[in-house]
Protein backbone atom coordinates (compact mmCIF):
# COMPACT_ATOMS: atom_id res chain seq x y z
CA UNK A 1 0.00 0.00 0.00
CA UNK A 2 1.15 3.24 -0.84
CA UNK A 3 1.45 6.15 1.27
CA UNK A 4 -0.10 9.54 1.15
CA UNK A 5 2.55 12.08 0.06
CA UNK A 6 1.29 15.58 1.24
CA UNK A 7 3.28 18.60 0.45
CA UNK A 8 2.59 21.77 2.72
CA UNK A 9 3.40 25.34 0.71
CA UNK A 10 2.23 26.88 4.03
CA UNK A 11 2.46 31.17 3.75
CA UNK A 12 1.65 31.33 7.51
CA UNK A 13 -1.31 31.27 8.92
CA UNK A 14 -3.75 28.53 8.69
CA UNK A 15 -6.72 31.46 8.93
CA UNK A 16 -5.96 32.07 4.75
CA UNK A 17 -8.20 29.73 2.36
CA UNK A 18 -6.64 26.68 1.42
CA UNK A 19 -6.17 25.55 -1.96
CA UNK A 20 -5.72 21.49 -2.67
CA UNK A 21 -3.72 20.23 -4.97
CA UNK A 22 -4.80 16.66 -6.03
CA UNK A 23 -2.89 14.44 -9.02
CA UNK A 24 0.08 11.36 -9.31
CA UNK A 25 3.27 11.50 -9.68
CA UNK A 26 2.99 15.45 -11.29
CA UNK A 27 1.86 16.28 -8.36
CA UNK A 28 4.14 14.05 -5.81
CA UNK A 29 7.03 15.65 -7.32
CA UNK A 30 9.41 13.64 -5.95
CA UNK A 31 12.49 14.34 -9.23
CA UNK A 32 12.43 17.74 -8.44
CA UNK A 33 12.82 19.89 -5.37
CA UNK A 34 9.92 21.00 -3.25
CA UNK A 35 10.79 25.13 -4.92
CA UNK A 36 10.45 23.65 -8.38
CA UNK A 37 7.14 22.33 -8.03
CA UNK A 38 4.00 23.75 -9.83
CA UNK A 39 2.32 24.20 -6.53
CA UNK A 40 4.89 26.27 -5.14
CA UNK A 41 4.73 28.55 -7.81
CA UNK A 42 1.03 29.09 -7.12
CA UNK A 43 1.84 29.52 -3.24
CA UNK A 44 4.41 32.06 -4.02
CA UNK A 45 2.66 33.63 -6.60
CA UNK A 46 -0.58 34.24 -4.18
CA UNK A 47 0.47 34.69 -0.63
CA UNK A 48 -2.80 34.95 0.29
CA UNK A 49 -3.30 31.30 -0.16
CA UNK A 50 -2.15 27.71 1.54
CA UNK A 51 -1.25 25.33 -0.90
CA UNK A 52 -1.16 21.71 -0.10
CA UNK A 53 -0.66 18.98 -2.44
CA UNK A 54 -1.88 15.24 -2.21
CA UNK A 55 -0.30 12.70 -4.65
CA UNK A 56 1.74 9.40 -5.26
CA UNK A 57 3.19 8.26 -8.39
CA UNK A 58 0.44 5.87 -10.19
CA UNK A 59 -2.32 7.18 -8.27
CA UNK A 60 -5.47 6.43 -10.54
CA UNK A 61 -8.44 8.68 -11.14
CA UNK A 62 -10.43 7.29 -8.01
CA UNK A 63 -7.83 7.69 -5.39
CA UNK A 64 -8.32 11.89 -6.43
CA UNK A 65 -12.05 11.51 -5.27
CA UNK A 66 -10.58 10.26 -1.90
CA UNK A 67 -8.34 13.06 -1.50
CA UNK A 68 -10.89 15.51 -2.54
CA UNK A 69 -13.13 14.64 -0.18
CA UNK A 70 -10.30 13.91 2.70
CA UNK A 71 -8.80 17.35 2.17
CA UNK A 72 -12.22 19.13 2.62
CA UNK A 73 -13.05 17.37 5.98
CA UNK A 74 -9.96 17.02 7.36
CA UNK A 75 -8.64 20.66 5.89
CA UNK A 76 -11.83 22.71 4.87
CA UNK A 77 -9.98 23.83 1.74
CA UNK A 78 -12.00 26.18 -0.56
CA UNK A 79 -10.38 25.41 -3.72
CA UNK A 80 -9.63 22.15 -5.78
CA UNK A 81 -6.93 21.77 -8.18
CA UNK A 82 -7.19 17.94 -10.29
CA UNK A 83 -3.87 17.33 -12.49
CA UNK A 84 -5.34 14.99 -15.08
CA UNK A 85 -2.37 13.42 -17.46
CA UNK A 86 -3.99 12.88 -20.67
CA UNK A 87 -3.28 9.43 -21.32
CA UNK A 88 -5.75 8.64 -18.05
CA UNK A 89 -8.44 9.72 -20.71
CA UNK A 90 -7.27 8.50 -24.09
CA UNK A 91 -5.99 5.62 -24.40
CA UNK A 92 -3.99 5.06 -27.78
CA UNK A 93 -4.98 1.51 -29.97
CA UNK A 94 -1.87 -0.21 -30.50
Amino acid sequence: MKTLYLKKQSNGSRAKPLVSVIGDSYVEASQVNDDETFFHYLSSENPELDVYSFGFSGAPLSQYLIWAKYSRETYGNKFLIINIVIYYIVWKRI
